[in-house]
């Protein structure tokens, strides 16, 4: 089993403080490197965002190296990619 830091849905601030924030597309999961490596079929939900909002303790969110980003269609998708 690989270690996954489930995110679910993240959300971007709208450009005014009243109003709400706006959800983005997908449910996120964050695993490590070794994870990919044991699990190479999570390559084609992998994805690199400019600045990662959560890493592994220690990591740089503008330059993870433990960090992957995983996105997923939803949350069914990334537990039947993930195994539950």
């Amino acid at each position: 089993m690989i270690e996954a830091d489930v995110i679910g849905t993240l959300f971007e601030a709208a450009g005014d403080d009243e109003a709400e924030a706006v959800p983005l597309p997908g449910w996120h999961v964050n695993i490590t490197t070794e994870g990919l490596a044991a699990r190479p079929d999570l390559a084609p939900f992998v994805v690199t965002p400019t600045t990662l909002r959560r890493v592994w303790a220690g990591d740089d969110p503008a330059a993870p190296v433990v960090t992957v980003a995983l996105r997923f269609a939803d949350q069914a998708a990334a537990e039947a990619a993930l195994g539950g």
